[in-house]
Order: structure tokens, then sequence, then C-alpha cells
């Protein structure tokens, strides 16, 4: 409301796929609603489906913002939805080793690549470079020479502003992507200045 939208409607879908106590959302109750915008929250691929499925074919089709971790690992979301991802292959167009990188993988294994490979790949070499920092095997060591990396962003394939191990294990730097889900795959459109095409955007 303080962004000047109106709250048309909200429905919960258990883990299961089924509502607590109640009947999923209908796409009658959808229509019913008419709403501009759908924020969809999934914590499984089988939750997104279902509310993906209900959202598919209403006419005008209003804009869906899938989050959570069902969404994040759907093979093929519905056309248009906005989603944030660790990797797009949009992006690794765009990026000089990036593409190096995704054209390598693609000739050695019949397909592209998978967010799950580009974040072994990007840990992997993060740890032998700390490890080649360090001189030795030694687990300390190790961990010291991993929290004194600095990885510019132009030395990794991840769309990341750059490399910077935590106290807590973690990449400091590392942020998602929001990608809009097309038919010939996902494009970027945030950040804007890694966006390939305009996003889709609510009627006013």
């Amino acid at each position: 409301r303080d962004a000047g939208l109106d709250l048309v409607g909200a429905w919960r879908v258990d883990s299961a796929g089924g509502p607590p106590g109640g009947a999923a959302p209908t796409r009658a109750e959808l229509v019913a609603t008419a709403p501009d915008l759908v924020i969809a929250v999934a914590g499984t691929t089988a939750q997104a489906v279902l509310l993906s499925d209900v959202v598919a074919g209403r006419v005008p089709a209003p804009v869906v913002v899938g989050l959570g971790p069902g969404f994040r690992d759907a093979p093929d979301p519905p056309e248009g939805t906005l989603r944030p991802v660790a990797w797009s292959d949009g992006f690794a167009g765009r990026h000089p080793l990036a593409a190096a990188i995704t054209a390598l993988y693609r000739a050695r294994y019949g397909r592209p690549m998978s967010g799950s490979a580009a974040t072994a790949f990007t840990a992997t070499l993060t740890l032998a470079r700390a490890v080649d920092t360090a001189a030795t095997g030694d687990p300390a060591a190790v961990r010291v020479a991993l929290r004194q990396l600095a990885v510019p962003a132009t030395q990794m394939i991840m769309p990341w502003a750059g490399g910077r191990v935590g106290g807590n294990g973690q990449n400091e730097l590392a942020t998602a992507v929001g990608e809009q889900a097309g038919g010939d795959g996902g494009r970027g459109v945030f950040p804007p200045e890694l966006a390939a095409a305009p996003g889709a955007r609510a009627r006013p």
C-alpha cells in the first residue's frame, strides 16, 4: 500500500502442494481478483508448478514475481516470471570469461552450464587459489588464505561484484540477478547494467 498498490488477495499453500485447511486458490478466484501483479513464494518446485498453473491462462496475464527455492530451482518457470537467480545464461553470454567457460562446458557435456555447475566451478577455483597462496595443504593455512583473497569480478564467471570470503565462510560480494523467464531462456533484467531487455511492468 505504501507503494500505491492494493492487496486484493492472499493464499497460503503448504509444502506438500496442498493448502492447510482449505482449497488452493483457483483460476476463477484469481480472475475474480484481477491482479496486475502476483507475488508467489514457493519452498519447493511442486509449489512453484501449482502456483504457476493457477496463474497460467489468465488474459491479460499478471506480472508474476517468483520467490523462494521453488521458483529459483524451477527448470521451466512460466514465461514472463521474474525471479532472483544466482546464475544467468544471459549474463554469461555478455561476460567474456563466462562466455568462454560456458562454451567449453557445453562442448564437453553437450548441455548449457547450470547454476550448480557454475557455483561448483567457482568454489573449486577459489579453493585452488587459496591453496596456491598458502603454498601448503594445511587446512588452517588455507583458511587464512581464503580470508585474505580478493577476487575481482572480471576474474569470475558468476554475476557477482567479486569474491571476498567473510567470517561465515560465504562470499560477501555474492548477489542474485533478477531474471525474466522467456521462451528462449531467461534474460537478465536486474541490476540495470546487466539487463538484456526491459523487464515486464505491471499495468498502472
